[in-house]
């Protein structure tokens, strides 16, 4: 019995409709067979693929959805691309033909599945691509975007949770393989998501995803390749997972990989490294792909591919503090009419304020923010409130004060003009000026 798909050794892979000395687990997830059965026409499919990628977004999307099954041979860890643009852009057109790969498009998951579903899915088509749409839900609903952060972080460390199944038996914790494929309408990483998540989430801004000068138009194209894929899925999956099971074609896709990391590296030097991998997984399976499947004995041109403007972050180790000093920069901006003069008539204030702006001395000024407000506003960001002011302090972007046993205290007794003592965050101005300009 097998509860996960993907690879068993280096030459067995468990493909759900074509291994019959397995069978399925009844505690995972039991429907996802039947998505994998083929239907429609592979020449036709083939023709479509041959078509479209002249697009290279479209060609990246399913060549991230090939290179998912190579991760073992290249031996590199989960990753996330995300296309995000405007709405009607054709970016859920080109995720379900990058899903129509190896099984059917649809139903096409999204964030307002269950988090366990969503890791169960995971978690059982391992050495799949995990295809998502639509991150936009995230905005209406808070209990939506603490599910995209948990997935985000689901996804870095390829690992379930532990948990008891229905007959109180305990299910071993598993690992997984993948590159989740997701689109939305703003990017996946915030201003405050860790470092991890940062560089393993290669984020692409595809304004417009069919050139003008192609056959069909933006809305065209999107709408012919949403009725095709409802007709047509699961015709190719097989023949390439057939094609990279091979010792020989292993070798040559690891040597390939390295020829175009190299290649990429070359081209961004600044780059997170996770992201060059990412990218140049991609092209190899591009290549591999297309000399031996879509256009066989053909040569593939992977520059374009190579090419395609990415939002690669720049490669630096930056620290929590800093970043929460940018947060905390933008939350100011955000709410300045939350923070008053020091000395406004309380009459003249508003009900709810979060802070004072003191005038100290001659071009000395700084913002006071409610100690428990600005703590409250870090959690809820998912910064370590404590551990953030304390580095900021350390690094003097904050002001501190020392305490009856000597040591001292990010969070200051002020005096604060027609208030009385307040406990406060105690931030110079000078030390954030340019965010506020």
């Amino acid at each position: 019995a097998y509860s996960q798909t993907g690879w068993r050794g280096t030459t067995e892979f468990i493909y759900p409709i074509e291994t019959p000395d397995y069978i399925i687990d009844a505690d995972s997830d039991t429907d996802f067979p039947s998505l994998f059965e083929p239907k429609g026409d592979r020449d036709s499919w083939l023709y479509v693929y041959n078509q479209f990628k002249q697009h290279k977004y479209f060609r990246l999307a399913v060549a991230a959805s090939l290179a998912a099954p190579i991760l073992k041979i290249l031996h590199l860890r989960n990753m996330t691309l995300q296309f995000w643009s405007q709405s009607g852009s054709g970016k859920t057109a080109i995720l379900k033909f990058a899903d129509s790969v190896y099984k059917s498009p649809l139903p096409m998951l999204n964030f307002r599945a269950t988090n366990n579903f969503i890791e169960l899915r995971c978690v059982t088509l391992s050495d799949f691509p995990i295809c998502i749409d639509e991150l936009k839900t995230a905005d209406c609903d808070k209990k939506i975007k603490n599910g995209v952060d948990l997935f985000a972080h689901l996804i870095e460390n390829g690992i379930s949770k532990g948990r008891a199944t229905k007959a109180i038996k305990q299910r071993d914790i598993k690992t997984f393989r993948t590159i989740a494929i997701i689109t939305g309408e703003h990017p996946l990483t915030e201003l405050n998501s860790d470092m991890g998540i940062k560089r393993r989430t290669l984020e692409i801004h595809c304004d417009s995803i069919f050139s003008k000068n192609s056959t069909f138009q933006e809305q065209s194209a999107a709408a012919f390749l949403h009725v095709f894929v409802e007709d047509n899925y699961g015709l190719i999956g097989q023949d390439w997972i057939d094609l990279i099971k091979k010792p020989s074609i292993q070798d040559e896709i690891a040597e390939k990989y390295k020829e175009i990391r190299r290649q990429v590296r070359e081209g961004r030097p600044d780059s997170f490294e996770e992201h060059c991998n990412l990218l140049a997984a991609c092209a190899t399976a591009d290549f591999f792909f297309n000399f031996h499947i879509a256009e066989e004995g053909v040569t593939p041109d992977i520059n374009e591919l190579l090419g395609i403007e990415t939002n690669f972050n720049v490669e630096r180790e930056e620290s929590d503090f800093v970043r929460a000093f940018d947060f905390i920069a933008d939350w100011v901006e955000q709410n300045r009419g939350f923070v008053v003069n020091e000395g406004t008539p309380v009459e003249k204030q508003r009900a709810v304020k979060y802070g004072w702006i003191i005038n100290r001395g001659k071009d000395d000024e700084a913002i006071a923010i409610i100690a428990g407000v600005l703590h409250g506003v870090l959690k809820e960001a998912d910064f370590n409130p404590r551990k953030v002011l304390t580095e900021l302090m350390q690094h003097n972007f904050i002001d501190s004060q020392v305490q009856a046993d000597g040591k001292k205290s990010f969070s200051v007794v002020r005096r604060i003009k027609n208030e009385g003592a307040k406990r406060v965050i105690l931030i110079p101005i000078r030390n954030f000026i340019e965010k506020l300009q």
